[in-house]
């Protein structure tokens, strides 16, 4: 069997979940087209799970968050026993167990995401620091991205709509649809 022939099959077999998984699969792979611009029609999961290997980290992801629920997981042991693990982004660990619908990887690698919650629509890229200090981990509202090379950390909480820039470090609340930046670099001549 290959690549494609599993594809259908995995699509298939993510269609007849019950409704809850299958709407935040499905709303996955919305958000996904939403960005990708283009049509989410029957061409489309086929398309995103061969073509890009953040998207099959997403449902991977998925998949484990339905272990808790499902004894017989069969979408992650579907997944296990068809697709290795290059297959996925292999540094990329998603240590949030609730993160909203609507999550998109942009390249992801190297990317670790610990957080208390992660609210719908939540963008993020590649060297991305998501995690921990003595004062917690962050709550992420809605619609939040967080770009190349940042780091949230700590009890804070990023509100709805915010876009943190690359490369910021980010310590402290950061209040509904603000965009937080890093410093501009200085050069420092001999």
């Amino acid at each position: 069997m290959d690549f494609s022939e599993r594809t259908e099959e995995l699509w298939d077999k993510i269609q007849k979940l019950d409704s809850e998984e299958y709407q935040l699969m499905t709303q996955d792979l919305a958000h996904w087209a939403k960005v990708l611009k283009r049509d989410n029609d029957d061409a489309f999961f086929p398309y995103a799970f061969i073509s890009r290997q953040e998207f099959r980290s997403v449902i991977l992801y998925r998949a484990r968050a339905m272990n808790d629920t499902y004894k017989n997981n069969s979408i992650l042991q579907y997944l296990h026993s068809k697709w290795s693990a290059p297959n996925f982004v292999t540094n990329l660990f998603l240590s949030t167990k609730n993160i909203g619908p609507g999550l998109y990887l942009e390249h992801a690698f190297s990317t670790i995401i610990y957080a208390k919650s992660i609210g719908r629509n939540f963008y993020v890229n590649q060297n991305v620091t998501v995690g921990a200090t003595a004062r917690g981990i962050p709550e992420i509202g809605d619609d939040v991205q967080i770009r190349t090379g940042a780091i949230v950390i700590g009890g804070i909480k990023i509100g709805d709509g915010c876009r943190i820039g690359a490369g910021a470090i980010v310590t402290q609340d950061i209040p509904e649809g603000a965009t937080v930046i890093a410093a501009k670099s200085t050069v420092l001549l001999k």
